[in-house]
């Protein structure tokens, strides 16, 4: 189990927010930033690729260089802006589903045919951008050449999204890290919880999701050694002297000053929290009658 800066489940909320790219504006940009501030900045970058590729390519294909300028971009200067920019303008655009299509049943090698085939190309697309050459996890090679392949398909059109969003600092200033004053940190997730992630994942979802709930004891005790896997508390706890002991699924601190200015500045103390908390992070099991009231 991996908990995000907020402690949420890692995989929860990555299918979460897969499944929000096509219908919910506000919860995928609300899931994107949780994942990209725990520290999973590139592992956002691969899911709007893939969602690119699965469902805007056909009818965007012009959008495939601009995107990949912005990555080249954000490599450099690492602007957070970018994400819910490149959220908003997938979202004003056209989709086609390339899993729906009848191209599936062909081989790769037929699909590389097809796709070089003049006869295929009606509109005499140019090919501007060369071959795809990221790998990009969960997304094939065949994937990526049925989108192209059915790009050649679509009519150039005159009525073609060509604008893009402009997002700012301060558009995403509520989805930065927010972080309380000394020993002030038990207020912060009543704050910050804003969607149960079980909403927004359909019954096979929940089926193929290895790391099931944690129950309500291991969550309250254990929470900061599950978080520990997410980069932005693995930094926390490293500049505050901590060690990771797997076996006992704690964290270590070798000085007891540094241990206590960790978690005076960030324990959030779950055990604290309201049922509307617990609930939405999916951790309301083994509740018990002195805990009914939290």
């Amino acid at each position: 189990m991996i908990l995000t800066r907020y402690l949420y489940s890692k995989e929860k909320l990555v299918k979460a927010f897969e499944n929000c790219l096509r219908d919910k504006k506000d919860e995928a940009v609300y899931f994107a930033y949780e994942l990209y501030f725990s520290g999973f900045e590139a592992e956002v970058w691969d899911i709007l690729w893939r969602h690119y590729f699965l469902y805007c390519f056909v009818e965007n294909d012009d959008y495939e260089l601009y995107l990949k300028q912005l990555e080249k971009s954000w490599k450099k200067k690492k602007d957070a802006c970018m994400i819910s920019q490149i959220i908003q303008d997938m979202f004003i655009r056209k989709y086609v589903d390339i899993k729906q299509s009848d191209l599936n049943r062909l081989s790769k090698d037929e699909l590389l045919t097809y796709y070089h085939s003049a006869s295929n190309n009606i509109h005499n697309k140019i090919v501007l951008v060369k071959p795809f050459p990221r790998v990009i996890p969960n997304l094939s090679k065949k994937d990526i050449l049925i989108a192209r392949a059915l790009a050649l398909s679509i009519p150039p059109s005159t009525k073609k999204i060509t604008f893009y969003i402009e997002v700012d600092d301060g558009d995403i200033q509520e989805y930065c890290t927010k972080q309380y004053a000394e020993c002030k940190g038990w207020m912060l997730l009543r704050d910050v919880v804003k969607y149960n992630l079980d909403d927004y994942l359909s019954t096979n979802d929940s089926l193929n999701i290895k790391s099931k709930s944690l129950l309500r004891d291991d969550f309250v005790d254990n929470w900061i050694y599950y978080s520990s896997s997410s980069p932005l508390w693995e930094k926390r706890i490293s500049l505050h002297g901590g060690v990771i002991d797997n076996a006992n699924k704690k964290i270590v601190f070798a000085d007891e000053d540094n241990e206590e200015l960790f978690y005076n500045m960030y324990h959030l103390e779950p055990d604290e929290q309201p049922m509307h908390v617990f609930v939405k992070l999916n951790y309301n099991q083994v509740l018990n009658n002195n805990n009914n009231n939290i």
